[in-house]
């Protein structure tokens, strides 16, 4: 009878601890989401500002683009007039 009856708790306890592991499973999903949540407007502004300095960067790029091909282009032209 005791067996019985031990056997009883001891599956209201594993039952228990089912529960118990469940509700930590849960705080750690919401803490997980909390966090994400939390870091999702910072990994936007991180996004928006990498986005912003490509964005000048290749601005910067294209102008040091043409002005060497602009500077080329009037050092073979100052050349050619030299030369003629």
């Amino acid at each position: 009878m005791q067996e019985i009856h031990g056997s009883v708790i001891d599956q209201t306890n594993s039952e228990k601890d089912g529960d118990n592991q469940n509700q930590n499973v849960d705080v750690r999903r919401m803490v997980c989401r909390y966090r994400l949540s939390s870091l999702l407007p910072r990994r936007a502004l991180l996004i928006k500002r990498l986005r912003e300095r490509a964005t000048e960067n290749i601005a910067e790029y294209k102008l040091s683009v043409a002005y060497r091909y602009k500077v080329g282009a009037a050092l073979i032209h100052h050349n050619t007039c030299v030369m003629e």
